[in-house]
């Protein structure tokens, strides 16, 4: 919560001049789809930067795990 009161206020006003004043008066629909393109994009670019590293980490500990077996007998 912090860093949203943190962030917020600033995106808040860039996003209204942005947007040429008030949003309570100049934001329409449109300018709500190409925010939500844009947050997909964002998304998309994460999976494909941490998912590579997400399934490595799995492989690691399946053969961690696997020593750690062998090592029992």
């Amino acid at each position: 919560m912090a860093r949203f009161n943190q962030v917020a206020p600033v995106k808040y006003d860039v996003g209204q001049n942005e947007h040429g004043g008030n949003l309570d008066e100049n934001v329409n629909f449109t300018d709500i789809e190409y925010e939500a393109v844009d947050f997909w994009h964002y998304i998309q670019s994460l999976k494909h930067k941490y998912e590579p590293l997400i399934e490595e980490n799995k492989t690691l500990r399946r053969r961690v795990a696997a020593l750690e077996e062998m090592v029992k007998r």
